[in-house]
């Protein structure tokens, strides 16, 4: 038996009209933060509908300004 992770969900099991909001919770240091882009746009990749958030404390949350696909710090 093989193990699946988030990366290796097939197309046809995303439900692509989903629009529930994601929220993402990153550590709170600024390179994790930045980092956590590239979970924003892999999110985005799998479902375009659903706005997605991130929790973030104040000194990173300017950077959300910055991250394409992110609703709101």
């Amino acid at each position: 038996m093989t193990e699946r992770t988030f990366f290796q969900v097939e197309p046809s099991q995303v439900d692509e009209s989903d629009e529930r909001p994601l929220l993402i919770v990153p550590y709170m240091w600024i390179g994790d933060f930045v980092r956590g882009h590239t979970v924003v746009r892999v999110l985005k990749q799998r479902w375009p509908k659903r706005p997605i958030d991130m929790l973030a404390t104040t000194l990173c949350a300017p950077l959300v300004d910055y991250m394409p696909g992110v609703r709101k710090a």
